[in-house]
């Protein structure tokens, strides 16, 4: 009886936080109505050049650790019209590659132990190599041809948002648009609104990840959860996307593959399509931020959506693909035990470095 009304509890904070979380994206959105043309146009400018963009994605995830995140003040942007919907496809890219660094950082809870340590890197490194090897495959197809933007367009063009659902120059979440309006104009510091509604956002997602992952920890179940429906590919691609649509956030999903792996309790190969599964979950957070939001928005959401899905067809029906992935994260973990100096530069210029590098040189 206690355990179920602690459950009920957690349900009624995770519904609390998702309403905050809702409000966060609401006061974005009227925070950068109000904040001019000048400031509109210097943020389109900076991201205009798709490698800026995409890189601009990448940092931003890597610092912050949230794709979550990332992708729900990109929907705001697009809603708002700061940003277009072809400039933003970039951003939710790197905002993709970015969110693996977390399942990196959580093998350091391995370093003293070098075999756990070992298996626990291996899993951050196949999470990273798989999003890089899509980028590589995407990004070329979006900056030449617009696949991605077009495609999302075409799908949300068979499902119009109905005009009596926005209000003429508004795409607020309506229930708490006067609140926030009033919040604004008390407050009279637009900018300080938008920063504090961006920590509010942030706030949000973390605490509701901590909430959802409590939920599942007191199940009776969740050994059973996290072993035996892993074992089996499909089992385990499907627990990856439930756990994340529920906890939206792949990063506190794909962590708990780490000490799974690290202790021996499933492979690296079993956990390789929880991973992805976990990659396909974590896009309802940006479907969540377009409610009462422009048909750009959801356009943008459902870039999220194709990229994810796109890594299911390219490495979930293909075993070599996941054995050669599998493989070089292992090996490539191993070398990293022996010389840990390589793990920590591995890192610095995948997430930093070479974004910065990026930017600066295809900065006119």
């Amino acid at each position: 009886m206690s355990e179920r009304r602690t459950l009920f509890l957690l349900l009624g904070k995770i519904l609390a936080v998702v309403l905050i979380f809702v409000f966060a994206i609401d006061l974005i959105d009227i925070s950068l109505r109000s904040l001019g043309k000048e400031t509109a146009e210097s943020f389109i400018q900076a991201t205009t050049n798709p490698f800026i963009g995409l890189f601009m994605g990448l940092m931003i995830t890597a610092m912050i650790q949230s794709s979550s995140t990332t992708t729900s003040i990109v929907v705001a942007l697009v809603a708002t019209n700061t940003i277009s919907h072809t400039t933003a496809v970039p951003i939710i890219m790197g905002a993709n590659v970015g969110t693996t660094i977390t399942t990196c950082i959580t093998s350091l809870a391995f370093i003293d132990k070098k075999k756990k340590f070992r298996r626990a890197l291996s899993v951050g490194l196949a999470h990273n190599i798989m999003n890089l090897i899509l980028l590589v495959v995407l990004f070329p197809l979006e900056y030449y041809l617009g696949i991605l933007s077009g495609f999302s367009e075409a799908i949300v063009s068979l499902f119009p948002i109905e005009a009596s659902s926005v209000m003429p120059g508004q795409t607020s979440f309506a229930p708490s648009t006067s609140i926030v309006e009033q919040l604004i104009h008390w407050i009279n510091n637009d900018t300080l609104v938008l920063l504090g509604a961006f920590i509010l956002l942030l706030i949000s997602i973390k605490t509701l990840a901590n909430y959802a992952n409590n939920f599942f920890l007191i199940s009776a179940n969740r050994q059973a959860l996290k072993t035996r429906h892993v074992g089996d590919k499909r089992k385990s691609l499907l627990v990856g996307l439930v756990l994340t649509s529920i906890v939206q956030s792949s990063s506190v999903t794909t962590s708990l593959a780490v000490p799974l792996v690290a202790t021996g309790k499933i492979s690296l190969k079993k956990a390789f399509p929880y991973l992805i599964g976990a990659n396909i979950g974590t896009t309802i957070t940006a479907f969540i931020a377009t409610l009462f939001q422009s048909e750009a928005a959801l356009a943008i959401a459902t870039v999220h959506l194709l990229f994810n899905a796109i890594m299911v067809l390219l490495f979930f029906p293909f075993n070599m693909v996941r054995a050669k992935i599998v493989n070089f994260s292992k090996s490539f973990s191993t070398r990293i035990e022996e010389n840990r100096v390589i793990g920590f530069l591995y890192i610095l210029f995948t997430f930093f470095i070479i974004p910065f590098l990026l930017i600066y040189l295809n900065t006119d």
